[in-house]
């Protein structure tokens, strides 16, 4: 059970919404990102956690994953042909940004995802970045 005390009222008043990650649903954050790592890496998944500086000058969190055999797919094919996304979809509101590629037969195929705090293009650009990394993928 989480309870406010008179910081958190004050700032409710004020408008600052104070961090809500730690404690939801019974898990806090670490470890939802803890489980996560080891659910994607244990099916061979490559995962990359990362922060971002944002607009207000605050350290944003960010992850990315992808599969290897879908990064092929990126290597062979040299250029990502859709980018997705979601808002708010998950129990911490943070936003999911999907990869794509088109195979051989014009099917859009899921590359890559990053999972973002919030909106940014530094963190999108890291996401990318590590996408490029992991594929040699050369734009």
């Amino acid at each position: 059970m989480l309870t406010l005390n008179r910081q958190d009222i004050i700032n409710v008043k004020r408008g600052i919404q104070s961090d809500n990650r730690f404690i939801l649903n019974g898990t806090d954050f670490r470890t939802d990102i803890d489980e996560a790592r080891v659910l994607l890496t244990s099916k061979g998944w490559l995962f990359e956690e990362f922060s971002v500086l944002g607009s207000e000058k605050e350290l944003r969190w960010c992850m990315v994953f992808a599969h290897p055999s879908r990064l092929e797919i990126l290597r062979r094919r040299e250029y990502l042909t859709q980018f997705g996304s979601t808002h708010k979809m998950n129990k911490w509101k943070h936003n999911m940004f999907s990869f794509l590629v088109r195979d051989e037969h014009g099917i859009a195929i899921p590359t890559a995802h990053c999972v973002v705090e919030r909106e940014n293009s530094d963190a999108l650009s890291k996401a990318m970045q590590t996408i490029k990394a992991w594929s040699g993928w050369h734009p």
